[in-house]
């Protein structure tokens, strides 16, 4: 399937911070901008003692937002 084909689900105006070890992902937080995502990114990398093998922040689909959501990782009176 080319590009112009392939799905893109539907993002959402919030930012999530992954890391990965042994390609085992880890979702570790979120943040309301990209700018935001990317300094809690930095502060992660200065924190960990052991580094992650990747650092990475993505713009959460509405399919995300909606797991952390009911997850209770982003609080009940953040929308979107």
């Amino acid at each position: 399937m080319n590009e112009e084909h392939a799905y893109h689900p539907p993002k959402v105006d919030l930012w999530a911070v992954h890391s990965a070890k042994d390609n085992r992902p880890v979702f570790r937080g979120w943040a309301k901008t990209e700018t935001s995502a990317r300094e809690l990114l930095d502060r992660l990398k200065g924190k960990d003692v052991e580094q992650e093998d990747e650092y990475w922040v993505e713009q959460m689909t509405q399919h995300d937002f909606g797991v952390y959501k009911a997850l209770g990782i982003i609080p009940e009176e953040i929308n979107v």
